[in-house]
Formats: C-alpha cells, sequence, structure tokens
C-alpha cells in the first residue's frame, strides 16, 4: 500500500480511537477499515500492473518506428536522422524505466519502490547467475 494510503488509513484510526464506541460498533468500524486498506492494496496493485502494460504497449509503438533504423545508411546527408532515432532509443529506456518501478512495487507489495541498493543487488545476481 503506498505511503498516503497508509497515511489517510492511520488518520482514521486516530479518530476512531477518539470516538467513544461500543465494542461490537468499534469492532465492526475496525474490520471495515482492515476491509478498506486490503481494497485499497489491491487496487494500487491493478494500477502498477496497468502502468507496466501501458509502458510495455508504448514500447511496442516505439521499437515500430525504429524500423526506419533498417533504411538508413552512415552516410545520411541529413544527420539528425541519427539524433531522432536516438531520442526513440532514450524513450524506450524512460518506458523500461517506468515499466520496471511499476513491478517493483507491485513485487514488494507496499506501493513504493524498492531502494536503488536492492535494484542492483537483484542484478548483481542476476549477473553473477548468466
Amino acid at each position: 500500500m503506498s505511503a498516503a494510503t497508509a497515511s489517510v488509513i492511520s488518520r482514521v484510526e486516530v479518530v476512531l480511537r477518539t470516538v467513544e464506541l461500543d465494542c461490537a460498533c468499534r469492532a465492526r468500524l475496525t474490520d471495515a477499515l482492515a476491509r478498506f486498506a486490503e481494497l485499497e492494496a489491491r487496487r494500487e496493485a491493478r494500477r502498477e500492473l496497468a502502468e507496466s502494460r501501458r509502458q510495455r504497449d508504448l514500447i511496442a509503438g516505439i521499437v515500430a518506428l525504429m524500423s526506419d533504423l533498417d533504411e538508413i545508411a552512415c552516410d545520411e546527408a541529413d544527420a539528425s536522422v541519427y539524433a531522432e532515432l536516438a531520442y526513440l532509443f532514450d524513450d524506450v529506456a524512460e518506458a523500461a524505466r517506468k515499466g520496471a518501478g511499476a513491478l517493483r512495487s507491485l513485487a514488494a507489495g507496499s506501493g513504493e519502490p524498492p531502494s536503488q541498493d536492492a535494484a542492483a543487488l537483484r542484478r548483481e545476481q542476476r549477473a553473477t547467475h548468466d
């Protein structure tokens, strides 16, 4: 769950503690709040997965635009064509970064990306297995 959602739920819990309620009513409110937190976590997970899919689709579209790379030569009269294609590679990298971030948030189950140290450790582990 995201930090913002967790913060809202915590604030509601604080307010509920100050309200005089009978035990049964307090228990029902506590259960309802727990269900709400679970639903919010699921909503955020769906959002992260949808974002990663959106980035994948964006990458596929950019790669289709890169087909021009097969048609250019190394001695093009207009050198801006190289820069334009380089920007497409930059766009793929950015979309990949965002998609990976969304999936890392989903994997962490917290809605927050893992630390860079954790990501670097996973890259090292993959490199040693290859």
